[in-house]
């Protein structure tokens, strides 16, 4: 937010079109909601403040997981449709005259066409739950990597005021109190003492 000449630089052309063109989705939180943009009207999401920007860029996790159970939902009811529609393919296949008159030599000339039907049946049917699994583990995936425990397994910690448990994102927010601090690894945590003296919070 601010006075309409703070924000001027957000209306002008050559950054409208920036954000216009830009291949990579661009969240825009210039201003609050009284504060309203050029670059607000062409960004592909715009939220009132910038500490939103992350709520909106991250996805849910639970809206995930929710998906997920509704996408193996689907596809069970999708594969099980599938079978019993093959089911009756045969039932009506096997209504003709050739089979219900079986002569030896007809049933004998038409037992491949059957086999190769029932085979199209099996491989269909193994190809659409192949690609169906597949979908599901890339979503598994997504999931996988919004675990907190996943990003400290790339070597990164997690640091928090002690015994508070409140994080701390930027050296400002030790604060002149802060005596201890807890740092957490993948494998563990440690509890370490600070030294405020010469610290400088600016």
């Amino acid at each position: 937010g601010g006075s309409i000449e703070e924000l001027w630089p957000f209306n002008v052309e050559i950054v409208a079109r920036a954000i216009y063109s830009s291949p990579i989705p661009v969240v825009s939180a210039v201003g609050h909601e009284r504060d309203t943009t050029i670059s607000d009207l062409v960004s592909d999401v715009r939220v009132s403040t910038p500490s939103m920007v992350a709520e909106s860029a991250i996805p849910n996790k639970a809206e995930l997981i929710e998906r997920v159970i509704l996408y193996v939902k689907s596809m069970k009811s999708i594969t099980k449709n599938r079978i019993y529609l093959k089911k009756e393919a045969i039932r009506r296949l096997l209504m003709l005259p050739l089979f219900r008159f079986p002569q030896k030599e007809i049933v004998e000339n038409r037992r491949d066409l059957v086999m190769k039907k029932i085979e199209g049946i099996i491989n269909s049917e193994s190809r659409i739950y192949k690609k169906k699994r597949q979908e599901l583990d890339s979503m598994l995936k997504r999931l996988s990597g919004l675990n907190p425990l996943s990003i400290l397994n790339r070597g990164y910690t997690i640091t928090y005021k002690y015994p508070e448990n409140t994080p701390i994102r930027r050296k400002k927010d030790i604060g002149n109190e802060t005596k201890r601090i807890k740092t957490v690894f993948y494998d563990g945590e440690i509890i370490s003492q600070i030294d405020l003296e010469g610290v400088n919070y600016e």
